[in-house]
């Protein structure tokens, strides 16, 4: 799989988790410490991300790493 695939595909997973817990992107964003135009970067799979911006996202959308990063 591409790069830009991934990246894309990791930012819907997100997108989809943070919706589904009805947390603004403005209210994520401060959990975990970036900018919301961060957020909507790597939503949108134009950025990617460090583990530990990876590892404050699980915690603050209470998942496994799994469930963003999906299985290899």
């Amino acid at each position: 799989m591409g790069e830009e695939k991934e990246l894309y595909e990791i930012g819907d997973r997100i997108k989809r988790l943070r919706r589904s817990r009805g947390i603004s992107q403005m209210c994520f964003a401060e959990e975990v410490g970036v900018s919301e135009k961060t957020i909507s970067r790597v939503e949108n799979g134009t950025t990617a991300i460090n583990i530990l911006m990876l590892l404050k996202m699980t915690k603050v959308l209470d998942v496994k790493l799994e469930e963003i990063v999906g299985r290899p």
